[in-house]
């Protein structure tokens, strides 16, 4: 599956995408690297933090670690809520 695909699977299941920064749940599009057989976006958790560390410029990595773990990471939101991964 290519990254359009992914993206445009991601356009019809934003109801179940995290929201971003500033609400709109798009905002992490750029962290999402795949999608499960299940049809669960699959997101990079340090590409959210770079996305969000840009975006937020008194936001420091750490910060943006903290922000993104008790708001996203551990979110559940059903069957389809998105899974995040680690990507050294």
């Amino acid at each position: 599956m290519n990254l359009q695909s992914i993206l445009e699977t991601a356009t019809e299941l934003s109801s179940l995408k995290p929201d971003g920064f500033d609400g709109d749940p798009n905002s992490y599009d750029r962290a999402i690297i795949g999608i499960t057989e299940q049809g669960q976006l699959v997101y990079s958790k340090e590409k959210m933090v770079e996305i969000l560390v840009e975006t937020e410029k008194e936001m420091d990595k750490q910060e943006a670690w903290e922000f993104l773990e008790y708001n996203c990471f551990c979110a559940y939101v059903g069957e389809q809520t998105p899974l995040f991964v680690n990507t050294y």
